[in-house]
């Protein structure tokens, strides 16, 4: 292998373990060559970039510091050059004297550095002596073009300059229009390379007046003009300013104040070269440059006069009212003029613009401060191009041999608004003159008055208006208003914005049947409908969201697809609408069929009259023909009371009317999720006493004649009812809290009725199957069950639950096989809890006296008739169950005696010339007696005891003391160790938190001292005793008039028994008092108030047959002579309302519930109350659990049904000795399939079937 060496250092190339090695394989070499860089820069430093300098063949550029690099470069001597200077370069630098440097020497690992310096060219600047306006020209001498150079403020800069000599020149300009230009002496200067000169001259010259307006023209009413009053040069002194020529058309202002002139003059002291501002303010329209100003200066060396001219302009902008007459000044920048947004033709409003003087070329504008979003301008009153805001009004065409040509004015336009102001007056059209401001403008309020009509009323929510294309075609659709004003009505706002625009608003309809109403629906006191046209005065409108709401109604008699419009107007600026809104009138058809119940043809036609239910007022008519038997008609949808009138003497006249249940097609069936289904819904309207006809689809109405029922046939369900018996309650217990036992109990409740009424059906279904019944459609099976039938263990059904007894029963008494039924279906028991109780403790307790009241009866002169006060009374049990253990009797033991109490009483009364009563006051009694007990008396001084017979306690109470943080009420409940049980009759304070009780026990044990009490006011229930009356199948017995007969009702009793209820005061005549009434309620002991307008103990609002009583304003009444007042009676109108005396079928039933029956309800009622006209009782219907017939009260051959617990009884007549009725058929009721009898009653019942009676002969008070 050949040996190499490096070529930068000469060494070899050897690798320490192979030896001599090919060159490309070793590494760089470390020994680096040496450099040359080169520096471009002027005399002072300043380095030159982009200039090209060459060294041995090799060009570089200098960098952005002057530098050229070459690099690298081998070992040896270098010469560098200056390249060409760059033509930006060369206006100013020379190269050097030397463009080259030789001999630089470059060796390895080392920078040479070499400098090349420019020549700069010089600068020169002049400056006078005085901030003049001057031209200055620089000449070089030995040729060249000469330079010139214009100042204002004395200083004229040249720049870069050629090196030599140069004259310097300076002319000062004129300083007023024929002032001479002065010349300045001219002088030398020479300049050299990398030199700046400044060159300063002194001039000297004198002061000259000096005018400068800031334009050529002021406007009347618009901007001042400004004009500078001044000297051209150094000055102190005074000078004077004249108008020589129209004076009258301006007036002169300094610091705003006008200035009075003196001959036209005004003198200004003490003046220096700055001067003065004046202000020219225009008066009136002057000459075209018809204005002259002169300026003098007065003092020192000074120049002639100056002067100047201008123009005084006035342009007026003139905006006209509807009427086409103009509105002065004040008035159209006072309230201004309204301008109406929207599509009316009439809607803009005529402008003219003038100026003066006519020649004046300048450019006036019309222009909206709302950079043209509120206001267009026009140049004809309807159509026509719209000219864009600002509007320039041409300036007049230029001068023609010396004349200006003037222009015609006024210039007429259209001004429209087509956005509503933020507020009265808050737009406005502007008149400007270009460059001299605002000259003239009017006060605008543009005002959008718009119509919002809306849709119907959602079930939720507010109703939505409608889109603004379909407001009026097709417009809002309006079911015609009926007599009852219930049809829905259509909201309509009327908005105005802004709501303070002084303008009034109109609103006009169409047609006259169009009515605008302040409410939705109409009040109970009535209303008065706006009288249209109506007037909304300005102001009226203040909510900017709502408007003025309205709602708008069609009379009944609009025509059918009449179209009525409502337009809304400006008042006294249009004569056309600014908005309307459409009403369709939507009407419903009825179709009413009429056939018969024999299936035979109509013998006649039939007038068919539409009523309204208040007054029965005909609102409308139509025959049914008697071949077709229907007919249809169209009307606004409402409630109707269809009375049909049957020809007179035709065969239809004397027959009874019903309607039929609607029919519902297969279409109809689906319904929204909330109905249970369409039929139930036809169901429930054809139950209704009129007729629901609505818009949604044809309403089909069938009517059917059928004969009078000629006879009456009844049917009774006696069973054992009254106690507390039933599946309607749950053990407190079995659940983990108050709302899930709560939960439990109403299932448990809504169980027990729903198990009762399968009973009651099943026993009706019995009772139509059997072959005593009469099948005839002219007999009515009268169906009734004793009272109590309703009720399960808890004593009393939550009131809400006894809806669900009805509803469950027509399930079966709907069907069409019970068409000529009627039922009684006994009663229900519901309650109404107060359960708020105050209660408080009894501490400190001191038992003072136990009295127990016994009677007898006795002969006189007997020993027990000899008793007298310190007699010692005997007491033993008999061991009956009915007692507690107690200090009178032992477990085991019948009858033994373990206390004695003392006679403090003895009072007797005569029964017979043989027999007296005694009653005995018996003082320490250690218990006290309930039922079986044994009494003997003893004397003190005698040996044996004297049996008393038939002992019966009169009344037991106890008397303590005890401590309370306040009083208890009398009727307060007290307990003791759930032992004693008591009702407090007597409150007396002892001392102050200390207080004497007297109490009425409730219990046989007696309170005990130092034990506490617990005192209490018990909770009230309000009991609902309610009879339910149904008419089978689902027709419906119609009334002359077009009402109907009930189709079922509520009876409530009155009176409330003390056997009705369980309790403490069960079979006691303390019931009847006002400090008890009580009975056991769920489980409690609870004071029991009578339906609210019962007249009986605790009852309130008693609403007393024969008396006036409140009933709410407008409510519907008959007999009355006072609006919110009428007569409390018997007859049920609603069926609701608990009244006995009821028609149904076209016999008049009055129905008692037992206890009701022996207060003679019936029997008072038509002793005297009731009124002549009213009917009589055909039928006395008496559901009862313990009563009897006794006081009968109906018509001569009335009939007379009794159903009790114990027995049922029958009599045709009204008098008390009325012959009695005997069941045809009789049977023991079967056993209900699927329901546990014995869950629920104690025996299952007899059903008895009576013959088939005539119905009693109708008669009238």
């Amino acid at each position: 292998m050949t040996h190499r060496s490096c070529p930068e250092c000469e060494a070899a190339l050897v690798c320490r373990e192979h030896g001599a090695v090919q060159r490309p394989l070793v590494a760089p070499c470390p020994n680096k060559r040496g450099g040359l860089w080169v520096s471009v820069h002027d005399a002072k430093g300043q380095e030159v970039p982009g200039v090209v300098v060459e060294v041995a063949g090799r060009t570089a550029v200098t960098d952005a510091t002057g530098l050229a690099a070459f690099d690298p470069l081998a070992d040896g001597s270098y010469t560098a050059k200056l390249g060409e200077l760059p033509p930006s370069m060369a206006e100013r630098y020379h190269p050097p004297a030397e463009p080259r440097i030789a001999g630089i020497a470059v060796s390895k690992g080392k920078i040479a550095f070499a400098e090349l310096v420019l020549r700069r060219l010089p600068t020169l600047k002049v400056e006078l002596s005085k901030a003049l306006a001057a031209k200055v020209t620089l000449q070089q001498h030995g040729g060249g073009e000469p330079r010139s150079k214009s100042t204002k403020d004395g200083t004229a800069d040249f720049g870069t300059v050629p090196v030599g000599t140069h004259t310097v020149q300076v002319e000062l300009e004129a300083r007023a229009e024929g002032q001479q230009v002065e010349q300045v002496e001219q002088t030398n200067v020479t300049t050299d390379y990398d030199d700046d000169v400044i060159v300063p001259l002194e001039v000297r010259s004198r002061a000259n007046p000096v005018i400068e307006p800031e334009r050529d023209a002021v406007a009347v009413d618009a901007d001042r003009l400004r004009v500078v009053l001044r000297a051209d040069g150094p000055f102190q002194g005074s000078g004077r300013l004249t108008i020589t020529a129209g004076s009258q058309h301006v007036q002169v202002l300094r610091n705003g104040q006008v200035e009075g002139l003196t001959q036209d003059a005004l003198t200004i002291p003490d003046l220096d070269q700055a001067g003065v501002t004046v202000e020219l303010e225009a008066r009136s329209a002057s000459a075209y440059e018809g204005v002259t100003l002169q300026w003098e200066l007065l003092g020192g060396e000074v120049g002639p006069p100056t002067s100047t001219t201008i123009t005084a302009v006035e342009a007026t902008l003139v905006i006209h009212d509807p009427q086409g007459n103009p509105l002065d000044r004040q008035a159209a920048q006072g309230q201004g003029r309204v301008l109406v947004h929207g599509r009316a033709a009439g809607r803009r409003a005529r402008v003219t613009v003038s100026c003066e003087p006519a020649e004046y070329p300048g450019t006036l504008q019309l222009l909206d401060p709302h950079d043209g979003n509120h206001l267009q301008l026009y140049q004809d009153a309807t159509g026509g191009e719209m000219l864009i805001l600002p509007h320039n009004l041409r300036a007049p065409p230029a001068p023609t041999e010396g004349q200006r040509t003037p222009r015609v004015w006024p210039v007429e336009l259209y001004v429209e608004g087509i956005e509503p102001s933020e507020a009265a007056g808050r737009d406005q059209l502007d008149l400007e003159i270009q460059d001299l401001g605002r000259a003239d403008w009017v006060r605008l309020t543009v005002v959008e008055a718009t119509l919002e009509v809306c849709g119907p009323r959602p079930e939720e929510g507010e109703p939505t208006p409608l889109v603004e294309a379909d407001k009026l075609e097709p417009g809002r659709r309006l079911a015609a208003q009926n007599w009852s004003f219930t049809n829905p009505r259509a909201l309509v706002r009327v908005h105005k914005r802004p709501l303070d625009a002084p303008c009034a608003l109109r609103l006009v309809a169409s047609q006259p049947e169009l009515r605008l109403l302040p409410n939705e629906t109409r009040p109970k006191d009535g209303e008065t409908a706006h009288v249209l046209p109506m007037t909304i005065a300005a102001g009226q409108i203040t909510d900017a969201a709502q408007g003025l709401v309205l709602w708008a109604e069609l009379d009944g008699q609009t025509p059918d697809e009449a179209k009525v419009t409502l337009q809304l107007e400006v008042e006294d600026l249009l004569a056309e609408p600014v908005d309307e809104v459409g009403f369709a009138v939507d009407l419903a058809t009825v179709e009413i069929e009429v056939a018969r119940h024999d299936e035979e043809s109509l013998s006649a036609d039939v007038r068919v009259e539409l009523r309204n239910q208040p007054d029965g007022t005909v609102l409308l008519q139509g025959l049914v023909p008697a071949a077709a038997g229907k007919v249809e008609l169209r009307v606004p949808p409402a409630s109707y009371a269809v009375n049909l009138v049957a020809g007179p003497g035709s065969d239809e006249e004397p027959l009874r009317l019903l309607r039929d249940p609607l029919e519902v097609s297969p279409t109809e069936t689906e319904k929204a999720e909330s109905e249970a289904s369409a039929k139930a819904a036809a169901e429930t309207e054809a139950r209704e006493a009129a007729v629901r006809v609505s818009t949604e689809k044809p309403t089909r109405v069938r009517y059917t004649y059928a004969k009078p029922y000629e006879h009456i046939q009844l049917i009774s369900y006696q069973i054992r009812t009254g106690a507390y018996l039933g599946t309607d309650d749950v053990e407190r217990s079995d659940y983990p809290d108050d709302a899930t036992w709560e939960a439990a109990r109403k299932t448990a409740s809504e169980d027990d009725i729903e198990a009762r009424c399968q009973i009651m059906q099943q026993i009706v279904a019995h009772a139509h199957q059997q072959a005593a019944i009469d099948s005839r459609p002219t007999t009515l099976k009268l169906f009734m069950a004793p009272e109590f039938y309703f009720r399960g263990r808890r004593g009393a059904y939550p009131i809400e639950m006894l809806s669900k007894i009805p509803e469950q029963l027509r399930q079966e008494t709907d069907k069409p096989k019970y068409a000529d039924w009627m039922f009684v279906f006994g009663s229900a028991i519901g309650r109404v809890l107060h359960p708020e109780r105050e209660a408080r403790a009894g501490t400190q307790v001191q038992v003072d006296e136990s009295v127990a009241i016994f009677s007898f009866e006795c002969k006189k002169g007997s020993r027990l008739a000899a008793v007298n006060d310190g007699w010692e009374a005997q007491l033993s049990s008999t061991g009956a169950t009915f007692f507690a253990l107690s200090s009178w009797s032992k477990l085991g033991k019948k009858t033994q005696n373990y206390g004695t109490a003392t006679v403090c009483g003895v009072y007797t009364k005569e029964l017979s010339p043989t027999k007296i009563q005694v009653t005995l006051v018996c003082r320490g009694v250690p218990e006290f007696p309930r039922t079986d007990f044994k009494l003997s008396i003893k004397d003190p001084l005698g040996v044996k005891a004297e049996r008393v017979p038939s002992p019966k306690v009169e009344r037991c109470y106890v008397q303590l003391r005890t401590r309370c943080a306040q009083a208890p009420a009398p009727g307060w409940w007290v307990e003791q160790n759930e032992a004693f049980r008591g009702i407090v009759e007597h409150v007396e304070p002892v001392e102050p938190g200390v207080f004497w009780l007297s109490i009425d026990r409730a219990s046989d044990a007696l309170p005990r001292s130092g034990i506490d009490l617990e005192l209490a006011a018990e909770p009230r229930a309000e009991i609902f005793n309610v009879a339910f009356v149904q008419q089978g199948g689902k027709a419906t017995s119609m009334k002359p008039g077009g009402g109907r007969e009930h189709r079922e009702l509520l009876v409530y009793k009155e009176t409330i028994s003390w056997i009705d209820f369980e309790g403490v005061d069960y079979g006691k005549e303390e019931f009847f008092t006002v400090l008890r009434h009580r009975a056991e309620i769920d489980g409690e002991s609870t004071v029991l108030l009578p339906t609210a307008g019962s007249t009986d103990l605790l009852g309130g609002l008693a609403n007393e047959p024969g008396q006036r009583r409140r009933v709410p304003p407008n409510a519907a009444s008959t007999n009355t002579s006072s609006k919110n007042e009428e007569w409390a009676t018997e007859q049920s109108a609603s069926g609701l309302g608990g009244g006995s005396v009821f028609t149904m079928h076209g016999i008049t039933f009055g129905l008692e519930v037992c206890l009701d029956h022996a207060s003679r309800r019936l029997a008072k009622y038509y002793g005297g109350i009731a009124k002549p006209g009213e009917p009589k009782v055909q039928v006395h219907l008496i559901p009862s659990c313990g009563m009897s017939i006794e006081n009968p009260c109906c018509v001569p051959d009335g009939l007379v049904f009794n159903v009790d617990r114990s027995h049922s009884e029958a009599r045709n007549e009204g008098g008390a000795k009325g012959a009695g009725i005997a069941a045809k058929w009789h049977a023991e009721a079967p056993p209900p399939a699927g329901v546990e009898l014995g869950d629920y009653f104690g025996d299952p019942g007899l059903v008895h079937i009576y013959p088939e009676l005539p119905t009693p002969t109708p008669a009238v008070v």
